[in-house]
């Protein structure tokens, strides 16, 4: 379980450079935008983790993920 969690984070990482570069290099964001995009996707994902006990980045931060009772609100109200 925690080499899929690993994967996780690690593909959603890989996906939102890729997403981030392709925006630069098609022209259709500028870097300061790509930047923005990427800080945001992090602190939603972190928030998911923090309040939800799950997403790609509960285990770095010992959630253990939503679908294992993860210590978040979610596990707190049985989400």
């Amino acid at each position: 379980m925690k080499q899929e969690q690993a994967q996780e984070s690690a593909r959603f990482f890989g996906q939102s450079m890729t997403d981030a570069l392709t925006g630069i290099l098609s022209g259709t964001m500028t870097a300061e935008e790509a930047l923005q995009q990427l800080l945001q996707s992090l602190v939603k994902v972190t928030l998911q983790a923090a309040l939800m006990g799950d997403g790609p980045l509960a285990d770095m931060f010992g959630m253990g993920g939503g679908k294992e009772g993860g210590v978040g609100f979610g596990g707190l109200f049985g989400a």
